[in-house]
């Protein structure tokens, strides 16, 4: 799939508004809140000039460029892991009203007895949102087994609660429906056919050499590269439905195009429908097929995008937003890891940010 490069007056785009998004990035760089960054925005109808900014390491890196390579953490979810469920669900392979003990049936899930597989992709599964399965130093099966026994906070169903071991156990049921590990079902059937050449789980070789570094792992010291940064996804061998994907802002737009378009053959339709409805009731939160949406506090719309608006962040400092509405999409990439912090002053950038593109556009 080959992306065009437009003007932003064919797109609609103020070039003053850019620029005020522009200065929020470089802002940011100056404060150290990250050592490099890039965005992207663009529509169905094309792309601009992706803007760069820093280096990929804090010192001795070489300058962002529209390829450099990062982790997109929690971006993992979406692209990677409940775009490969809805393939699933087409094919007639899984359904959302399954119950996980139909794909585990040697397991004790007595208290996941009620939980299914629209559970786990709503956040809704009752799972507590984290839980350490690195510092003993677990492997893939000791990580499965450690969520299929961890105590529910509450009954499926109920309560939103935004959770990493729900998506891990859905990677897990896409390698066990599927006969393929996630990143191997991915490649195949999303990244391959969409040319996201960059979009890989443990980059190797020449990549290495393009990826941003993260750093501050509680449990590994000095800079990664190429190396995920989340603790669980690691434990998990690099490929986890959580965290474990790196990819480019290029890569990203390609996939952001496909489901403006909706899905153009790759993937199916009326699972991008999906991805951009609100699956849960509002009183309980706005979650879709693998985003956030309103009212869902933790969706990087920048106030101004319409309320049909999907998103989601990841650790590392990225951030991608959809909306369909206005044709407009807005991809933020950082390493902010590489800053001993709690992040909030980042996630304050980070809405400026998001407000300002949209506003470029909104005239």
């Amino acid at each position: 799939m080959k992306l065009l490069v437009v003007k932003p007056e064919e797109l609609g785009f103020d070039k003053k508004r850019l620029q005020m998004a522009d200065d929020i990035i470089r802002r940011g760089l100056d404060d150290g809140l990250y050592p490099g960054a890039v965005y992207l925005i663009g529509g169905e109808a094309g792309i601009l000039e992706p803007q760069c900014f820093g280096y990929t390491r804090p010192s001795d890196g070489q300058p962002v460029q529209p390829d450099t390579v990062f982790d997109i953490a929690s971006l993992t979810k979406p692209v990677a892991t409940a775009a490969s469920l809805l393939i699933l669900i087409e094919q007639g392979i899984v359904e959302f009203e399954q119950l996980l003990s139909n794909y585990l049936p040697n397991s004790n899930l007595t208290h996941l007895s009620k939980a299914n597989i629209f559970h786990l992709l709503t956040h809704t599964s009752g799972l507590p949102a984290w839980k350490d399965f690195y510092t003993a130093g677990q492997s893939p099966n000791d990580v499965i087994e450690g969520i299929l026994s961890t105590h529910l906070d509450n009954p499926p169903g109920e309560v939103y609660t935004y959770s990493c071991l729900g998506y891990i156990l859905l990677g897990e049921i896409v390698r066990i429906t599927s006969g393929m590990r996630l990143d191997e079902f991915a490649e195949r059937n999303i990244f391959g056919p969409l040319g996201m050449r960059d979009t890989v789980f443990n980059p190797s070789g020449e990549l290495i050499s393009r990826t941003a570094a993260t750093a501050n792992c509680p449990m590994r010291d000095g800079l990664l590269a190429g190396k995920v940064h989340d603790g669980n996804a690691w434990a998990m061998g690099g490929v986890s439905g959580n965290a474990g994907l790196f990819s480019t802002a290029l890569d990203l737009a390609r996939f952001a195009v496909i489901l403006l378009s909706g899905g153009c053959g790759v993937l199916p339709e009326a699972g991008v429908r999906l991805m951009f409805r609100n699956l849960l009731d509002p009183s309980i939160g706005g979650h879709t097929a693998g985003w956030f949406i309103y009212p869902n506090a933790m969706l990087p719309d920048g106030n101004l995008q319409s309320s049909g608006t999907i998103g989601h962040t990841g650790f590392t400092g990225v951030s991608m937003a959809i909306d369909d509405t206005c044709d407009i999409f807005v991809i933020l990439l950082t390493n902010r890891v590489c800053r001993a912090d709690d992040g909030m002053e980042f996630r304050i950038t980070r809405r400026l940010f998001h407000t300002t593109a949209a506003q470029a556009m909104l005239r």
